[in-house]
């Protein structure tokens, strides 16, 4: 009577069961039919799918029922008489029908089910997963097709009740499997429990839906199919691996819809068993029966009550830097007019009350194109940032408008890089690709406009920036760029962006836009070819350089100063220019002396600047001068001699030839040694030669003979 009792429970329950699955498939299927919604519908098929888990428990338990009865009512008939009883015996296969029912769904029941359960959730969820993600090819994940007359509140009154209803069913269903024969019911509690959890979640996803968020609820339509498709493989591989698995006689093998994953989610203490029995194992002695174990394992609930508490408690208080301002929000809606100050203050709870804090007081920046190579982090190796070494992050270019023909380096600048090829700028032959950091400087001015114009002000502020840069830098040629017009630029984009952030009430102020890095691309010898170009436009410069410090210091040392020079550089063009217009005297008459009067007056002009210039053209002027009146006063010095000469020739002629003749010869003898020797009746002369005298005769003789 007490086994009829105990399978009568169990039939029961496993009704019961089924009931409350058909409820639940018919409330969320008529729901989701009506919201349009994917990911109720495909709730409502994974709930679908346990229909077929608890029929075949309700037919076996109520088969067990019978073949108790028919035990009960052969043990009647036989009534202790050992030949009516070996007659049964042997006539037991005619006889005992139900017995040979349950040894039939034993065998092939529980494993057609199992296969059943894994085919439908393994192919239904494949299905809905694949159109799935063709809806959100064409419409986009945050793009929720659901009918707009659905109210959100109603999603989450439906989906919360749903999920209460199956939870509390699932867990007095895996209660009773303590009892050893009602342990098949566990695989119909834990795949009710399976759908408490994707109900929690739909739940979730209509509470986002609620403050507008349709993203969690898209994200939902496939995570479910996904679940479906792992537990139906789950099945089919303990399925198979079930066929080669040795049993025991009378062993009741755990069926393969009974699923481990969701078995944990039914009896949560089966995983602390599980944990027990793994510590135990480790440390060879029974670590689960010590007093610290008990402890621990009687005091986690209430602790981790405690711990969310505390948690929620915190999570009420919000603390507020000097530097910063709070924004509390109740249900995704400001709670105070203005902005709180820094301080310590209170909040609803997580998750009905936020606060988003940011600095007010402090310089914020966002940065856009590429990233160098150590942004916020020391050089601490001091090396030069080379266009031609890999220094920043990313490949993100700008286009930028060709160069002008004819230009080069822009306005004094970096060159045209005419040689660079194609992506480097070439000069007239299309557009040119750059890259650039730039970066931008901003201050929170309001506070709740910053929160309220954007979920992340940063993102959208580095949207508008990307925008305006794009759009100047299309307009500019590459050689602008690196070169003369980067502050320009960036005080331009800086009115640009304070703009845009001003219409859209973005709450911020624009404090400053620079291009911190303009260079060309690193790849394909780009920035080699720029490199080489600037180094030829420098070595070009410094030797125009030179000649200008030369022709400073020529005309300097000529004129005295570059401004004399340049003045009597004008004068002589004058000059010229006035020769050049004075024709044949004899043709033009007064024009003429008048043309020859200027002329005059521009070289007495010329002359005069070039005497005053106290340079080298002077002194060569006041050379010359005083060589002219040097050599006329030679000149007529010797004229005037020669007349006087010529009047002493005349009055005294035999004196003057006397005299100059006497003057000749005592100009030639000046240097001879002289030796006077008588010839009237003297004695032969006596020579007496010395010969350490070095200007005897004798030597001179030798050295005249050498």
């Amino acid at each position: 009577m007490r086994d009829r009792v105990t399978y009568n429970r169990a039939a029961n329950a496993a009704l019961g069961g089924l009931v409350v699955q058909a409820c639940l498939v018919v409330v969320v299927g008529v729901v989701a039919l009506y919201s349009r919604s994917a990911a109720l519908s495909a709730a409502a098929w994974y709930l679908a799918g346990g229909l077929g888990v608890w029929a075949v428990l309700a037919v076996l338990y109520y088969q067990h029922k019978i073949e108790l009865a028919e035990s009960l009512e052969a043990d009647r008939l036989t009534g202790g008489d050992p030949s009516v009883a070996e007659l049964f015996d042997r006539h037991a296969e005619d006889l005992s029908l139900a017995r040979r029912r349950l040894g039939f769904l034993y065998k092939w029941g529980l494993g057609g089910a199992s296969l059943f359960t894994g085919v439908y959730l393994a192919g239904v969820g494949a299905v809905l997963l694949h159109g799935r993600y063709r809806a959100l090819e064409i419409g986009g994940l945050g793009e929720e097709t659901m009918a707009s007359r659905v109210s959100a509140t109603a999603l989450i009154v439906v989906t919360t009740g749903a999920a209460f209803v199956s939870f509390i069913v699932a867990r007095y269903l895996s209660g009773m499997t303590r009892v050893a024969r009602w342990q098949l019911l566990r695989g119909g509690a834990g795949y009710l429990m399976g759908g408490f959890a994707v109900l929690l979640l739909a739940a979730g996803a209509s509470l986002c839906l609620h403050f507008g968020q349709a993203v969690p609820m898209a994200v939902l339509g496939l995570v479910v199919p996904g679940v479906m498709v792992l537990a139906g493989l789950e099945m089919l591989v303990s399925l198979v691996l079930s066929g080669y698995r040795p049993r025991r006689v009378g062993e009741v093998v755990r069926p393969a819809f009974d699923s481990r994953v969701f078995g944990w989610l039914a009896s949560p203490e089966s995983i602390a068993k599980a944990v027990a029995d793994a510590l135990n194992y480790q440390f060879g002695v029974e670590v689960s029966r010590s007093w610290f174990y008990q402890l621990l394992n009687r005091a986690v609930v209430p602790l981790t009550v405690y711990g969310a508490v505390i948690l929620l408690g915190l999570s009420c208080v919000v603390i507020v830097e000097p530097h910063e301002q709070a924004v509390v929000t109740r249900f995704g809606k400001v709670t105070s007019g203005q902005a709180l100050g820094p301080g310590l203050h209170v909040k609803w709870f997580w998750p009905v009350g936020r606060a988003r804090t940011a600095g007010v007081n402090r310089v914020h920046q966002v940065t856009i194109g590429t990233t160098h190579e150590g942004d916020g982090h020391e050089d601490e190796g001091g090396e030069a940032l080379l266009w031609t070494g890999q220094h920043s992050h990313g490949d993100d270019y700008y286009v930028t408008a060709p160069t002008p023909l004819g230009v080069r380096g822009g306005e004094g600048g970096a060159g045209g890089a005419g040689g660079s090829g194609g992506a480097g700028g070439a000069v007239g032959s299309g557009v040119a690709l750059v890259g650039a950091q730039v970066v931008v400087q901003y201050r929170v001015t309001d506070l709740q406009e910053y929160f309220a114009a954007a979920d992340d002000p940063d993102a959208l502020l580095t949207a508008m920036a990307e925008r305006h840069v794009n759009a100047r830098f299309v307009t500019t040629d590459i050689d602008r760029l690196l070169s003369s017009q980067r502050a320009a630029i960036g005080t331009e984009l800086q009115g640009r962006i304070q703009n845009d952030v001003k219409a859209d009430g973005l709450g911020i102020e624009v404090l400053f836009v620079g291009l911190v890095g303009v260079h060309p691309p690193e790849d394909g010898g780009v920035a080699a070819a720029f490199l080489a170009e600037i180094g030829a436009l420098q070595e070009q410069q410094s030797l125009i350089e030179d000649a200008r410090l030369v022709a400073l210091e020529t005309m300097a040392s000529v004129a005295g100063s570059y401004e004399r020079a340049l003045a009597i550089d004008g004068a002589i063009l004058r000059l010229e220019e006035v020769k050049g217009g004075k024709g044949d005297g004899d043709a033009r008459g007064e024009e003429s002396d008048e043309a020859g009067r200027a002329v005059r007056e521009q070289a007495v002009t010329v002359e005069r600047l070039l005497t005053e210039s106290r340079g080298e053209a002077a002194r060569m002027i006041f050379e010359a001068r005083a060589g002219r009146w040097e050599r006329v006063i030679s000149e007529r010095a010797k004229a005037e001699r020669f007349e006087a000469e010529l009047a002493a020739a005349r009055e005294a002629p035999r004196y003057y030839r006397a005299r100059r003749y006497l003057e000749v010869l005592a100009s030639g003898l000046a240097g001879a040694r002289k030796y006077v020797v008588t010839s009237d009746g003297a004695e032969p002369p006596v020579f007496r030669l010395d010969l350490k005298d070095a200007g005897s005769v004798i030597e001179t003789i030798f050295e005249d003979g050498g």
